[in-house]
């Protein structure tokens, strides 16, 4: 999987989590370095990270699959690789044993949250002692998740759900919904890529990234609007499968395929 984030001092990355690979901006986009940080690359190298999130001052959560103890198991620990360069474990509690993360995002106010196959409930985990927290049950299981004034956006097969967070309640957005299930922009990882990519902009906007373009819908709205033709663009390209998006302002928006482009 591919992660992405604006940080808090304006820099935009762009996280390849197999194989640490990072790319970083400093001018809004227009050039783009690889920022090799051998720690983190030495680590995807002995570990094959399934599940990554970058906060606001560049603290990165990892999830690494990992052979058990027994012929056969597999553990996922929970990994914080820190903007000082620093790689500690969390000892992870989940309530139940058959339990483990399986997409992560960071909330604004720095707290790890995290969907988890074997459920279909929303955690948040305390990177302090590993312990969990039930935050919300969904229908689904989040493939995306992403924090923004407050809402919790969890992009699921199903469907796309906002939650907000101050007043720990579902918000209803019959237009949103209506167009997830007449045009089947549902938001599901296949492995290689996403079917359509979900994220949070400004004016409480929710954007779909697919195929077929890139559409805007300001929460509670009554339209929704394309801003990006995918026939006129590469998003409308067959050979290419959505790995993250990264808004850098309403009018401007990075795409990483799965082809490395």
């Amino acid at each position: 999987q591919v992660q992405s984030q604006v940080t808090e001092n304006g820099e935009l990355i762009f996280l390849n989590c197999p194989s640490g690979q990072k790319f970083i901006s400093e001018d809004n986009g227009n050039t783009w370095e690889n920022a090799i940080e051998r720690e983190l690359v030495t680590f995807t190298e002995k570990n094959y990270v399934i599940a990554a999130a970058i906060a606001k001052d560049g603290t990165l959560a990892m999830v690494s699959m990992e052979s058990g103890d027994d012929e056969g198991e597999k553990k996922y620990p929970l990994y914080i690789y820190d903007k000082n360069g620093e790689l500690k474990e969390i000892p992870l509690e989940l309530p139940g044993e058959d339990m483990h993360l399986n997409d992560l995002t960071f909330g604004e106010d720095g707290c790890l949250l995290a969907s988890v196959m074997g459920d279909t409930s929303v955690y948040e985990i305390d990177l302090q002692n590993g312990s969990s927290k039930k935050l919300v049950d969904i229908p689904d299981r989040a493939d995306v998740m992403y924090c923004k004034d407050g809402i919790l956006l969890c992009g699921t097969f199903s469907g796309i759900y906002l939650y907000d967070l101050k007043n720990s309640g579902f918000i209803e957005d019959k237009v949103l919904d209506s167009c997830i299930k007449e045009n089947k922009r549902s938001v599901e990882w296949t492995g290689g890529g996403y079917t359509n990519f979900t994220f949070l902009g400004e004016d409480h906007a929710v954007y779909i990234a697919g195929e077929t373009g890139l559409y805007r819908h300001v929460i509670g709205g009554s339209t929704i609007e394309q801003i990006i033709d995918g026939s006129l663009s590469s998003l409308g390209d067959p050979s290419h499968n959505i790995m993250s998006v990264l808004p850098s302002s309403d009018t401007e928006f990075f795409v990483m395929f799965n082809d490395g482009s």
